[in-house]
């Protein structure tokens, strides 16, 4: 998903603002959530995107998401996660 890579909140900020179009995408029907739960989610959107936002931002800065000391100090990996991170 070269949108999402690019610029992961916005995609996250749109999809969580619409929550009818991601069941859509999903193949889910809408009959599956509450329109409360729906507006709820709609609502919460800026807090979690905040949270996602900060989160990120100590990852891109190498405070998350780096190697145990094992594995620096061997300089072996064993086991790795691949994604847009």
């Amino acid at each position: 998903m070269p949108e999402l890579s690019g610029d992961p909140l916005s995609w996250l900020s749109r999809h969580l603002a619409d929550p009818g179009g991601v069941l859509k995408e999903a193949g889910t029907s809408l009959g599956e959530i509450s329109a409360s739960d729906m507006d709820a989610l709609r609502a919460a959107t800026p807090e979690i995107v905040d949270m996602v936002r900060r989160l990120l931002d100590r990852v891109w800065s190498g405070e998350l998401g780096r190697p145990t000391e094992d594995t620096a100090a061997s300089g072996a990996v064993t086991s790795m996660r691949v994604s847009w991170l």
